[in-house]
């Protein structure tokens, strides 16, 4: 089991995934929904100019659809927003 820790939307969200054997089919579903997840707390992030928050989830979203130009030009908004 691995559980991954989301934050965002007021509140700590938790996806917990069981990873076995028997659910090996359905990786492909689990990234989706991990991609869904992260997309709606990395916009809601951005909307609130809380940019370091936005970068980390938009990047996680990117990593699993790296053809998504609408995502990439926030991401590199919210990358370009960061303050060091």
């Amino acid at each position: 089991m691995v559980t991954v820790p989301l934050l965002g939307l007021g509140k700590k969200l938790m996806l917990v995934i069981f990873l076995n054997s028997e659910f090996d089919k359905t990786k492909p579903q689990l990234s989706a929904i991990l991609a869904a997840a992260v997309l709606i707390i990395g916009n809601k992030a951005y909307n609130e100019h809380r940019w370091e928050e936005a970068a980390l989830q938009l990047g996680r979203y990117i990593a699993i659809y790296q053809n998504d130009v609408k995502v990439l030009l926030k991401y590199a908004n919210a990358q370009i927003n960061v303050r060091p």
